[in-house]
């Protein structure tokens, strides 16, 4: 297993991912990752941070997060994607990915992620890692 900051070769993973991570959670609304990859990810002051993970030389696992700050919590880390390619899931995937964004990000004080209402199989997975739904709910306005 490797985990490697993501590259412009990786851009077609991700996007069928994040295709495939919208069908299963209902998002109905067209996502500007392709459009905005390169410019986004790979610019003086990226928008977001994206890591790898391979097995044999091809890509099986993504993540994709970025920092927040909340006033009662300090700063966080929002969680935006995270993929397994279906054959290599239910083999600790997810665990690593939190794990490695735990250990690379220790001034952390929580994570945070948004996971569709219909995406039941992450709701299970995340929680079974000890995540908790909270009570808040999730406006959004455009600008």
């Amino acid at each position: 297993m490797i985990i490697r900051d993501a590259t412009i070769s990786d851009k077609d993973f991700i996007i069928k991912g994040n295709k495939l991570i919208d069908e299963v959670s209902g998002v109905t609304r067209p996502s500007l990752l392709a459009e905005n990859f390169e410019k986004d990810l790979f610019c003086e002051k990226p928008k977001f941070n994206c890591f790898v993970i391979e097995e044999d030389n091809q890509p099986v696992a993504y993540c994709i997060y970025s920092y927040v700050y909340w006033s009662d919590d300090g700063l966080g880390i929002y969680i935006s994607n995270i993929f397994v390619t279906p054959e290599y899931r239910r083999r600790g995937y997810l665990k690593v990915i939190i794990n490695h964004i735990k250990n690379n990000n220790p001034e952390a004080k929580f994570l945070t992620a948004f996971v569709g209402k219909e995406n039941k199989i992450m709701q299970q997975a995340i929680e079974s890692l000890g995540a908790t739904q909270t009570n808040l709910y999730t406006y959004e306005m455009k600008c």
